[in-house]
């Protein structure tokens, strides 16, 4: 007879596989044979979170945290109530997190984000310099980014060797391959330097630094199919 584990485990291989029907009833048949298992419901929560019953979602994971309160299971929680707009909800478990999990920077920031969303700026102000105290994660951050920036030029650089395979290929002249290597930098000085520079005060960094990492990514997909067979 499989164990609660067991199921649990055959529901997260089919949340991973995208049948979330059968992980959903995985799930809830575990939750059959221990009603109090914490995990069960937070796996319930986030497959809720995915299918936008934000209700749902946050009554499951409310009850993984009362069951296991946890810093995984916090986390999700948040997340629930950051897509629900219920900042406020974030704002009252400050006292738990604060006393049970005063280094954890996620939920810090999600303490942060909601002060900042209520436009209480002191309270902000006052988790910012909590969060600022951790230099590993200002490290963390700038190294990220300095990676996130190494492979976008990288990507653009490596470019540059094969432009006689490319000619001979793809029929490329010379100045069609200039026009292509030297787009990307007319787009950084126009679209970088200058719209992301607006986009960055209005929306803020969090919001911009998603952005440009999906343009990134987008710029990559197309560029790889500019140059493919």
């Amino acid at each position: 007879m499989p164990t609660v584990e067991d199921i649990i485990n055959i529901g997260f291989n089919n949340h991973q596989g995208g049948k979330l029907e059968d992980a959903e009833f995985a799930y809830l048949e575990a939750l059959k044979l221990d009603c109090e298992n914490a995990e069960a419901c937070n796996l319930m929560g986030v497959l809720k979170l995915q299918q936008n019953d934000i209700d749902s979602a946050t009554d499951w994971v409310e009850k993984a945290v009362n069951r296991k309160p946890c810093e995984y299971f916090y986390e999700t929680l948040f997340q629930t109530y950051i897509r629900g707009g219920k900042f406020e909800k974030i704002i009252e478990c400050e006292n738990a997190i604060l006393k049970n999990f005063p280094k954890a920077f996620p939920l810090l920031f999600n303490l942060a984000l909601a002060y900042k969303n209520l436009n209480k700026i002191v309270m902000t102000q006052t988790i910012q310099k909590r969060l600022n105290d951790y230099a590993w994660a200002r490290w963390s951050a700038m190294v990220l980014i300095a990676l996130m920036m190494l492979f976008a030029h990288m990507f653009v650089d490596v470019i540059s060797p094969l432009q006689e395979i490319i000619q001979k290929t793809h029929g490329w002249t010379p100045d069609v391959f200039g026009q292509f290597m030297g787009s990307e930098y007319l787009l950084n000085v126009v679209g970088f330097l200058i719209v992301a520079g607006i986009i960055l005060d209005k929306m803020g960094i969090r919001f911009t630094g998603e952005l440009s990492a999906t343009m990134m990514f987008l710029g990559a997909c197309i560029k790889f199919y500019a140059v493919s067979d």
